[in-house]
């Protein structure tokens, strides 16, 4: 099931796979309507995508694959305008459908590494899975989960995190020399001593081919999704979320830390108000609205 089609059962926070038809059989096609019938929770990657759409970084990159393959393959001879850009248009989604496939290596990698302690898979993930221990071994921690989900059916959303560490020094972890932003800029003594760390894994390409920087802050639908989880986490009270950026070519890795992010909560609060309304379905309620 693509991302954005993802929901989740109120009760057990599992996440729908498929719902019974009126037939009594079950099926894996289902939409909104299923949802108010069910009262399904959302996911935020659901909610943000359904109100945002395509966001300017996402339509850019699409913009800028399509330019990257036309340059390699001119146009042939015999070739119409229109085969031209329908053939440049399939080439560049099939670049961007390896580069999905090398970002969901490399989250598989982490994963089988948290849960299991398997060696990575890829040359990627090594370097990945020694930048993630080097942050737990400074920040400490009782418990790290992968892929464990939050949610709360008096909120209306869910959503599953890529880790949660559990138990780590939030205090110690605000003056981690690692961050790539914001450095000096949380106030730790204000943090507790010992809380939860939520955090979101983007694979991404850190240089443009041409070997200028291309990364260098998460986009504005990322922070959406960390607001969503300070929703979900009350996160500045004892939990922080940040962003674990993993370059797919192998330059390694950045983390990312947000002084401010209950703006971002506050933003996406107004973005889920939006989708209740406008999807005229609202899982707080027992009647949708």
């Amino acid at each position: 099931m693509a991302d954005k089609d993802r929901y989740y059962w109120p009760d057990t926070l599992e996440l729908v796979t498929e719902v019974p038809k009126a037939n009594g059989e079950m099926t894996a096609n289902f939409d909104v309507r299923h949802a108010r019938k069910y009262g399904l929770l959302p996911s935020i990657t659901r909610t943000i995508k359904d109100v945002l759409g395509a966001g300017v970084p996402l339509v850019n990159y699409h913009k800028e694959q399509i330019a990257m393959w036309t340059v390699a393959n001119p146009k042939r001879d015999d070739e119409s305008d229109e085969d031209y850009i329908a053939r440049a248009i399939a080439g560049a989604a099939e670049h961007g459908h390896k580069a999905a496939d090398e970002g969901t290596a490399i989250h598989a990698d982490v994963q089988r590494w948290v849960e299991h302690k398997q060696e990575p898979v890829t040359h990627v993930g090594y370097k990945a899975v020694d930048d993630l221990q080097a942050f737990l071994d400074f920040v400490g921690f009782k418990t790290l989960t992968s892929e464990q989900p939050l949610g709360c059916g008096e909120k209306g959303v869910a959503g599953t995190p890529d880790l949660l560490v559990i138990g780590a020094n939030l205090r110690k972890a605000a003056t981690w020399e690692g961050w790539a932003n914001n450095k000096g800029e949380w106030e730790h003594e204000k943090l507790p001593e010992e809380g939860d760390i939520i955090v979101d894994i983007k694979t991404r390409e850190f240089m443009t081919a041409s070997g200028k920087p291309k990364y260098r802050h998460p986009y504005d639908e990322t922070l959406y999704q960390l607001g969503g989880y300070a929703y979900l986490s009350d996160v500045g009270i004892d939990s922080m979320c940040v962003v674990w950026a993993i370059d797919r070519t192998g330059l390694g890795s950045k983390w990312f830390m947000f002084p401010n992010l209950m703006d971002w909560r506050d933003a996406y609060v107004r973005l889920l108000e939006n989708w209740f309304f406008t999807r005229k379905h609202d899982p707080r309620r027992k009647e949708d609205v």
